[in-house]
């Protein structure tokens, strides 16, 4: 950034769980506390300020992140999936029947029964 009232970047409180206690701190980490979002350039806390406009509107807490604990689908009663089926052809030949008829968006899928 050259002019630092005209960007931000992430930066992040570090924390690691603790093993024996079960709980999240700074005890032990092998990075520093605050960094950006390498995790090797050093922070200090009162570097972290809200953009222009904006204000804290607590101390901080912490707040992991939940939404890695579930899959995407999580909790939905229906679901749409996208499926392709696979057919190779050269120009004005016709469509090739694969082995591996039918795939998501990144890997294969077994035929229907």
């Amino acid at each position: 950034c050259v002019n630092a009232s005209c960007c931000s970047a992430p930066q992040y409180e570090n924390q690691t769980k603790l093993a024996l206690v079960g709980n999240w701190g700074t005890t032990g980490l092998t990075y520093p506390k605050y960094t950006d979002v390498t995790g090797k350039i050093r922070l200090p806390k009162d570097s972290f300020r809200p953009s222009p406009g904006w204000s804290w509107a607590a101390d901080w807490i912490i707040s992991p992140e939940k939404s890695l604990l579930y899959d995407a689908d999580a909790g939905h009663m229906s679901f749409v999936e996208e499926v392709f089926e696979n057919q190779p052809r050269l120009p004005g030949g016709q469509w090739i029947h694969m082995p591996e008829a039918y795939s998501d968006i990144v890997s294969v899928i077994s035929s229907p029964a």
